[in-house]
């Protein structure tokens, strides 16, 4: 559509010109006036003359598809952060699979360690785990091509394909050169890993992203803890959660508001693009008590669900400032128009705003360099907070992750956790219960593999805080490696430390106000 758009701009601009004089001395009615204008733009003539100019003039051949993708793309960098135009056939099926949560592969994740395609988890349920990849195994070959000089993006486009597809991969593994040859299948990605219950009357649900239909999965996970665990409170863990779509933000919002109650708002110059948006079903168990945690890795359709919750005195936020990316993206999709066209054009079209007026988008007021936002707003429920805006979600329990030492980063640079832990359950056979078998032993075996791969394990063990965070991470390992995401997730709620803080707060709390009472009891106490 946007080429024949172009072409046939080629075709008229001469010929409308006629045409064009004839309007603009009788005149077009108000309602035409901007569509005709187009075409009588300086600018739009000097676009369409340098297109030309280049198809006639320039040195070696150029596609109009090229052209024309390109100077979309440049057009929307100049616009703001989150305007793009995806026209790569891999960044389409990227883009695609980011918001169904499903694409066809084999079902692993993948990283580059040491310049080598290295898998770094497989996928439960997959072709991938069931055929026996591991955490570690080196991709030397796709389909008898080396991937010596691939990177991962080049990698990974050449794994996917259509479902009931075969691909030969060749894995090195600890030195064994291992063929496998594995049928493509669907790959859904969970969006909700894990729910289950932190204590005897607290359940905990881990959303990772909020993609299509993910509000039946959620409450298939609400009604199995409150109603099969017999759940009073709740943890919703939406750190590191990057969003994804508006209806599943709300969708998600509508199960702990009253209907009718606002969710989230959005302000444009375009006003059929102003909406607000309300709760249409009642509520799920009433109003027990919930803590949403976040972080800086929270964004979009996270931060309207923290935000709508918080606004209402619905729950305590706790964890880290979000992200702060608080605007509305309209997606058009040009196969849609016409299956010979390529391309998704993303740009923003609104600004949302919670139910108190708080403008979420911090990336916006410093692209425009716009002040920040000093206005007051207030809680709309019984507490009546004083909440902040200016961008970003800011909890009512601050709690921030201590920065890594230079040691910890380099664990993760030369990805030794998943190396280590491959190696060791390679030479030792092991089952899940092999997990309460992460003695000092072993737990000594891996800081001598630091040490002998040049990471200085020193600056970890002498330090108590750093020791026991590392210990903790090498059993997460073992656990995801012995049990996938289920059994990595029920190590990780007993030993995460807001996890924990969360289920002390919510400890004998009846609602969110005597929740927010112990909060402020434990602040004045450190004065």
């Amino acid at each position: 559509m946007k080429k024949q758009i172009i072409i046939l701009l080629l075709v008229l601009i001469m010929t409308i010109s006629a045409i064009g004089w004839f309007m603009v001395v009788y005149g077009a009615d108000d309602k035409n006036s901007q569509s005709v204008n187009i075409f009588f733009n300086p600018e739009m003539r000097k676009f369409v003359q340098t297109l030309n100019l280049l198809k006639e003039s320039y040195y070696r051949e150029v596609s109009d598809s090229q052209l024309i993708d390109e100077a979309i793309n440049g057009m929307l960098k100049t616009l703001d952060p989150h305007s793009v135009y995806i026209y790569d056939e891999n960044d389409i099926d990227i883009f695609s699979s980011q918001t169904t949560g499903e694409f066809g592969g084999i079902g692993f994740r993948v990283g580059s360690k040491d310049g080598a395609i290295t898998v770094i988890s497989p996928i439960e349920n997959t072709p991938a785990s069931k055929i026996g990849i591991r955490a570690g195994d080196i991709i030397i070959m796709i389909d008898s091509v080396s991937t010596e000089k691939m990177d991962v993006d080049e990698a990974v486009s050449k794994m996917r394909g259509a479902p009931g597809t075969n691909v030969k991969l060749t894995i090195n593994r600890f030195g064994s050169v291992i063929d496998y040859d594995i049928t493509r299948a669907v790959i859904k990605i969970k969006s909700i890993p894990y729910y289950g219950m932190v204590d005897d009357s607290t359940g905990y649900i881990k959303l990772v992203q909020f993609t299509d239909g993910i509000d039946k999965e959620f409450r298939t996970a609400l009604d199995f803890l409150f109603k099969e665990k017999k759940a009073k409170k709740l943890i919703l863990d939406l750190r590191q959660n990057p969003g994804g779509l508006l209806p599943q933000a709300i969708s998600i919002s509508n199960f702990f508001l009253p209907k009718g109650a606002d969710i989230v708002s959005t302000k444009s110059k375009n006003k059929t693009m102003e909406m607000v948006f309300r709760a249409t079903q009642p509520m799920y168990n009433g109003f027990f008590p919930l803590i949403v945690l976040v972080d800086d890795g929270s964004a979009s359709a996270s931060e309207i669900v923290a935000g709508a919750v918080q606004d209402w005195d619905r729950a305590i936020i706790m964890g880290d400032t979000t992200f702060g990316k608080g605007s509305v993206q309209s997606v058009i999709d040009f196969s849609k128009q016409n299956k010979q066209e390529k391309g998704i054009l993303k740009f923003t079209t609104a600004r949302y705003f919670t139910p108190s007026g708080r403008s979420i988008d911090k990336e916006l007021i410093a692209f425009e360099k716009s002040g920040k936002d000093s206005s007051s707003y207030y809680s709309l429920g019984e507490l009546k907070r004083n909440l902040l805006g200016g961008g970003g979600i800011i909890p009512d329990y601050v709690y921030q992750e201590r920065f890594l030492k230079p040691s910890e980063i380099e664990v993760y640079r030369k990805q030794a956790l998943i190396t280590f832990v491959a190696e060791h359950l390679s030479k030792n056979k092991s089952e899940k219960k092999a997990l309460t078998q992460v003695n000092s032993k072993v737990i000594d075996s891996y800081f001598e593999y630091l040490n002998n791969i040049g990471i200085n394990a020193g600056e970890i063990t002498s330090d108590s805080i750093l020791l026991k965070d590392n210990i903790s991470q090498l059993k997460y390992e073992f656990a995801r490696q012995l049990g996938g995401d289920n059994l990595y997730y029920s190590e990780f709620v007993k030993n995460d430390a807001l996890i924990q803080k969360a289920a002390e707060l919510l400890k004998n709390s009846e609602n969110v106000t005597s929740i927010h009472e112990k909060i402020l009891l434990e602040s004045s106490s450190k004065d």
